[in-house]
C-alpha cells in the first residue's frame, strides 16, 4: 500500500481572523468550502472566493456535480428555505425548505438526503 499526502487548502499563518466552517472534496470537482473571515461568510470555490448574499448561520455545503453545490442552513429560524443550490460562479439556481434542525447532509445520483436531530425534552 502506498500512501499519499496533498494539500489542498492552506491558511497563512498571519491570518488568525479566519476560521473553516464546512467543507467538500471531490478528486473529480475539487474543493468547496465555506469559510468565516471577520465575523462574515464567504465560500471558496476551488481558490475562488465568492461572497454570497445568502442569509447563512454556521452551513453546510456539499458538491452536487462539477458546475453546482448546495450550501445549507442547519438551524432555519423562520426563514422559508434554508437549503440553496449555486453555480460555482456563486448564483443560486434553486432554493428549498429542507427543515429545521438538520444533522447532517449528502448528495448522491437519487437526491439530497438530510439527518436531523433531536431535539425532544426528556424528563
Amino acid at each position: 500500500m502506498k500512501i499519499v499526502e496533498t494539500t489542498i487548502f492552506t491558511i497563512e499563518p498571519d491570518d488568525n481572523c479566519l476560521n473553516i466552517i464546512n467543507a467538500d472534496y471531490k478528486d473529480e470537482y475539487g474543493l468547496v468550502l465555506v469559510q468565516k473571515r471577520h465575523n462574515k461568510f464567504e465560500l471558496s470555490v476551488n481558490g475562488t472566493t465568492l461572497y454570497p448574499r445568502l442569509k447563512i448561520n454556521y452551513p453546510f455545503v456539499r458538491w452536487i456535480d462539477h458546475k453546482h453545490f448546495l450550501i445549507m442552513n442547519p438551524r432555519t429560524k423562520g426563514e422559508k428555505h434554508n437549503l440553496f443550490i449555486m453555480n460555482i460562479e456563486g448564483e443560486v439556481m434553486r432554493s428549498f425548505y429542507c427543515g429545521n434542525a438538520v444533522q447532517d447532509i449528502a448528495v448522491s445520483k437519487e437526491g439530497i438526503w438530510c439527518s436531523y436531530f433531536d431535539e425532544g425534552v426528556f424528563w
